[in-house]
This record gives structure tokens, sequence and C-alpha cells, in this order.
């Protein structure tokens, strides 16, 4: 009985070392604490040729990104035709017009990296604002593709994006580095053939992976931090779902066959896990949130990111149902059949594809009393400008 007691006192001591140094650097929730945040990078507003603004390098921890991101910044598109029209004012509207359509048509493209070489194509016309193509590029995008991106826009582009624009493309890029953060444990526990070959594994191979893993998603964190907006709530939520997930898969590691048998030992070491994993959990949760609160102001309804996210708390919390009043909020979505206009207008098609933060950006009148337009917003959300119209129409 001595025997197990000291075994007992080991295992809660590893674990909850290994859990103290995994969140030593993290004594404040950054994701939720701007002013805790690292500075932003210098020459965040600068126009000099290329721009000065970069991602800061990318910790250690995070994987490289595939060799396949590349094909995406490779392609150089021709300028945009108008741009080099010498009556731009004749032309304006039209061009405008048949720039929309293009985009359009480009959104309904099925094939990812078609689709995102026809994105190209537009990228510089004037209609859109700098980085604005870039940014859609990049989200809808293969996620971990995003800083190839991101870093391309700044090193060849020189007009200087709003700095909203600015903290998106950061954004998107921070969490294109969390979603390469290496969450798969490097020792694989199920050959463990006794308690004592599982510590060993604990301390020599385990404890130093998490201690590498927390700072890599902890640096990532604070980056996303010294964000606003979008930006701030994409690289927020991603963040978030790195920390959970890291929760998730390390309370999933197999145990020794004695261990598992044992269920003295096996309480007593998921007891010890789960309180070493707890900050950890807490942080996730808090940057998860962070970055919902970022996506609700927009008006973002649905997205992968946050239906990742809410799947996560909810597993993570006692498998509460974080979107559980959907549907009592919501109400249920109207069948797109019913609307046999709604592929007929530009605007429709355009917000059926688009995300709910580039609607507003790239289309400055909504019909909000066509069905087809309301029904395709029910789809990604309702961006602010919209809900205040919606609004002021229900006054009047």
């Amino acid at each position: 009985m001595s025997q197990l007691s000291l075994t007992l006192r080991a295992l809660a001591g590893a674990c909850v070392i290994a859990g103290s140094i995994s969140c030593a650097s993290s004594g404040s929730k950054p994701a939720a604490t701007p002013h805790a945040a690292a500075p932003a990078p210098s020459g965040a507003h600068a126009a000099e040729e290329p721009l000065t603004l970069s991602l800061l390098p990318a910790p250690e921890g995070v994987a490289l990104a595939p060799q396949s991101c590349q094909t995406r910044v490779a392609f150089t598109p021709p300028p945009c035709a108008s741009d080099q029209s010498t009556d731009r004012a004749a032309v304006q509207s039209a061009d405008q017009t048949s720039h929309l359509r293009q985009l359009a048509q480009a959104l309904q493209i099925t094939n990812d990296l078609d689709r995102d070489r026809a994105l190209a194509q537009l990228e510089e016309c004037g209609e859109f604002s700098p980085g604005l193509l870039r940014a859609l590029r990049a989200e809808l995008g293969p996620a971990n593709c995003a800083d190839v991106l991101v870093s391309d826009y700044f090193s060849v582009h020189k007009n200087a994006p709003r700095p909203d624009l600015k903290d998106l493309l950061f954004g998107l890029g921070i969490a294109a580095r969390l979603d390469r953060v290496d969450l798969s444990p490097p020792v694989d526990f199920s050959a463990a053939d006794s308690k004592e070959r599982f510590m060993q594994l604990f301390k020599e191979q385990l404890t130093p992976w998490i201690v590498r893993q927390a700072k890599a998603i902890q640096d990532l964190m604070e980056q996303a931090a010294a964000l606003h907006g979008y930006g701030r709530g994409i690289g927020a939520i991603a963040a978030g779902i790195a920390d959970l997930r890291f929760v998730e898969l390390t309370r999933a590691l197999p145990l020794p066959k004695d261990m598992a048998a044992d269920a003295e030992l096996k309480d007593a070491y998921y007891g010890a896990l789960d309180q070493a994993l707890e900050p950890r959990k807490e942080r996730g949760r808090d940057a998860a949130l962070v970055g919902m609160k970022e996506l609700a102001a927009v008006g973002v309804l649905r997205s992968e990111r946050l239906t990742q996210a809410r799947q996560l708390l909810s597993s993570q919390y006692a498998g509460r149902r974080v979107d559980l009043l959907d549907g009592l909020l919501l109400g249920p979505v109207p069948s797109a059949d019913n609307n046999p206009e709604q592929s007929a207008a530009l605007a429709t098609a355009l917000l059926q594809k688009l995300p709910t933060y580039y609607t507003t950006e790239i289309l400055s009148q909504v019909d909000l009393s066509s069905p087809a337009a309301l029904r395709a917003l029910f789809d990604q959300g309702l961006p602010q400008r919209y809900r205040t119209a919606l609004h002021g129409a229900a006054q009047g």
C-alpha cells in the first residue's frame, strides 16, 4: 500500500508540475486583456515600397506551411483591366458592376485553387479596398496557408490597408499558425508496459513538449490580443481552439494496462491531470469567448471556427450545449428552394457566399425588403449596418 501511495504522489506531482510549467508564461489572459498584449509591429501604417509591415516570426512549435501554399502566391495575375483605362470616370459604374459579377462568379467555383486564382484576378481592382480581396482569399482558402498569403501581400504591395483590414490580415495569419501548432503528443504511451515506464516517458518526453507547445500558443495569443475588431476575433478564437484541443488530446492519452486496470490509480491520475490542465482549459475558454464576442459584433452567425469552438466548449464543460438557444433566438431558417428569385440578383448571389465581414465592404446597398436577400443573410450573418436598417424599418 505504501508503494501505491508513493506512485500516486509521483503521478500527481508530475502532472501538476507539467501543468504549472505549461502555464508559467500565461499568468494573465492576454486574449481577454489587450493591455497585456505584445506591441504591434513597427511601420503599421507606412506606405513604403514594399510595405514594412510584417508578421512576427513564427514561434518554435509551429510547423512550416505546406509547400502547396506557395502555389497561391506564385501566381501573378495581370493588372485590373479597368485600371488601365484612360477615362476612369466614364467606365467606373460599368466596371464596378462587371467586377462584382466576376466576384460572384468566382465565389461559385467549387475547386479551391481555381476559385483563389479567380479572386486574385480582382485583387488590384480599384473598387476594392487595398488588402480586402487578399483577406478574402486567405479566409476562404486552406486555414493553414493564410500567413503565407498575408506575408506575400505585405512584401509586394505598395498600398497600406486600412487599420481594420491590416488587423484582419494579421488575425488570419496568426490563426493559420495556431492551426499549425503541433498538438499530437510525441510519445506513444500505449507502448509503456508499466507505471514506471509511463512516468519516465511523461517526464522526459511529454513535459518538454508541453512547455514548447504551450509557449507557442501563448506567444500567438499575445499577438492576436494586440489586434482589434474582426481580426482580433479570428485570432482569439483560433487560440481558444488550440488550447481546448490540447486539453482534449492530452486527456485522451492511453494508459498502460496495469494503470488502466487499477481503479484507484486511474482515478488519481485523471484527477491530477484535470487539475494540471485546468489553467489551459480556462485560458482556451476565455480566448474562445473573446473571439465569439468579436465575431458577434461583426454579425457572424455561422462559420467553421465558430462551430469548432462551440463543440470544444461543449465537450470540455460537461457536455453543455453552448448553441442550445440558437433555434429559439433565430428561429427556423426558411428553405432556399422557396425563393425562385434567389439566384437572379447580383447582390443576393454575393450575399450567399461572402463571409459576413465582407458584405458591407463590397455591397454598399442591399435591398432588405427582398426575401431572397434576407434569406441569404441568414446563412452567414447580419452586419451591423443591416441590423440598424432593419431596426429603423421596424420602428417606422
